[in-house]
């Protein structure tokens, strides 16, 4: 078994990374999102190979092979990236591929233009999770406040334009839409009720959503006339409450159903 690794190191004026595997480093200037780290990936080693894009790649590579973890063996070889120059207001990225393979880099990059990097954090976890989160999700988000320039160093080895909002608040906007109408009849099981041989059957749960009813009709007055930046923080800010409310006070991401059937 191993692991990936990536570091990012704010120093001097300058950023400097390091990276093992295919979680990611991006940064966020101008509303261009680069990603600084390449991804020790069979996908993106055949495309650097046959000098294409990753999504030239024949579909039938497996996209989740690796090759370069820590772990597997004593030494392992690691890719330094930079140094990159900082300007003030720089945003950075550091993500796990259970997030980059699930949110899209404009979403990304548009949740990180117009939210704080705590809230951007959380938007993008809730997300990853909601799109079925199937791998585990890491997140860290950074901005530059003041920074004195230095040269530049290799990469970015992609860069994705994202000063167009209006998809990714239609994106959410449409996310918000199915979590007001939310019902599941499959079983969900509370810890307490867990039994020796088995879990007992438990009601079909909803989420009640007369609390959020209000603030979505804001983010879709917003949406409606054009004020995406406006839209996306009300919807981030419905969908953090949701999950919030989705995942109880235990802090878990797994959905508990009461014995009213309301998820709580």
């Amino acid at each position: 078994m191993g692991t990936t690794c990536s570091c990012l190191v704010l120093t001097q004026g300058a950023a400097i990374v390091g990276h093992v595997g295919d979680s990611r480093v991006y940064r966020l200037r101008h509303r261009v999102l680069e990603q600084l780290t390449f991804d020790h990936s069979l996908v993106w080693e055949m495309a650097a190979a046959s000098k294409v894009s990753a999504d030239r790649v024949p579909a039938c590579i497996p996209k989740n092979v690796i090759t370069r973890s820590l772990g597997p063996h004593e030494t392992v070889m690691i890719d330094l990236e930079g140094p990159h120059e900082l300007c003030d207001g720089d945003i950075f990225l550091l993500c796990s591929d259970g997030l980059s393979g699930v949110v899209e880099d404009p979403m990304a990059g548009s949740l990180l233009s117009v939210l704080e990097p705590e809230a951007a954090a959380e938007a993008l976890v809730n997300l990853a999770n909601l799109r079925g989160g199937p791998d585990n999700i890491s997140v860290i988000v950074a901005r530059v406040q003041k920074s004195q320039s230095a040269a530049l160093g290799n990469g970015p080895y992609r860069r994705t334009e994202c000063g167009d909002h209006a998809a990714a608040a239609g994106d959410l906007r449409d996310l918000v839409r199915e979590l007001s109408s939310l019902r599941s009849e499959e079983d969900t099981v509370r810890p307490e009720d867990a039994a020796t041989n088995g879990h007992p059957k438990a009601a079909p749960y909803y989420l009640d959503w007369e609390p959020f009813r209000a603030l979505q009709q804001t983010a879709d007055a917003a949406f409606e006339r054009g004020d995406h930046l406006g839209a996306i923080k009300h919807y981030a800010e419905i969908i953090a409450d949701a999950m919030a409310l989705v995942r109880g006070d235990d802090n878990t991401r797994r959905y508990a159903a009461h014995g009213d059937g309301v998820i709580s």
